[in-house]
């Protein structure tokens, strides 16, 4: 990823600048760059995802709130913006200086993985990611094949992994005790 602006620019200048953006940008310590837009199966299952944690939570009538890709994480350490697939937060969100396009405080994050993205959402991301004291959980979707890996904070220092990579499978997601069914995130997914 490049940067689509030369030189640098204030957080305020690059929250200006997304809220009439058509496309997304991360913003790093001054410098924006352009992410890739997401294929129709990114969004399909992206889509899918949202749905079935907005009912799960729905269901089990549980405080929690659940953010699309369109929500930015702000990553105080790096001086970092990014976007998610999808953001869960416990009870009531908190936001970047009072806006309501940042959170500073999610609890669960999924990231859909794609083939220019997936080296950076489970390497440097999911390292800026873990400096965030409230975060806890960290759920990474292929789209290409059935595979789900979830990594829960069970202490400062620890992360428990766990996959799963057959269709007949569940996976809990710790965090906020929801399992997700792989036929139901892949339902209706054709595999290339």
């Amino acid at each position: 990823m490049t940067a689509i602006l030369d030189g640098v620019v204030s957080v305020e200048e690059y929250l200006d600048m997304e809220e009439v953006s058509q496309a997304k940008h991360e913003f790093y310590n001054g410098k924006v760059v352009e992410m890739p837009g997401g294929s129709t199966t990114h969004n399909q299952i992206s889509a899918r995802l949202i749905a079935m944690l907005v009912h799960e939570l729905d269901e089990a009538e549980k405080d929690y709130i659940v953010y699309s890709s369109d929500m930015k994480i702000q990553i105080p350490k790096y001086n970092h913006f990014v976007y998610p697939g999808a953001v869960v937060v416990c009870e009531k969100p908190e936001f970047y200086k009072n806006r309501k396009d940042a959170i500073i405080n999610p609890l669960l994050i999924i990231e859909v993985l794609s083939p220019k993205t997936e080296e950076y959402d489970k390497g440097h991301k999911f390292l800026k990611y873990k400096t965030l004291p409230p975060f806890k959980e960290y759920v990474l979707v292929r789209q290409d094949k059935p595979y789900i890996n979830t990594f829960f904070r069970s202490s400062d220092t620890t992360w428990e992994e766990i996959e799963a990579s057959n269709l007949a499978e569940s996976i809990l997601l710790k965090s906020i005790n929801v399992a997700l069914d792989l036929s139901r995130v892949y339902k209706k997914v054709r595999f290339e």
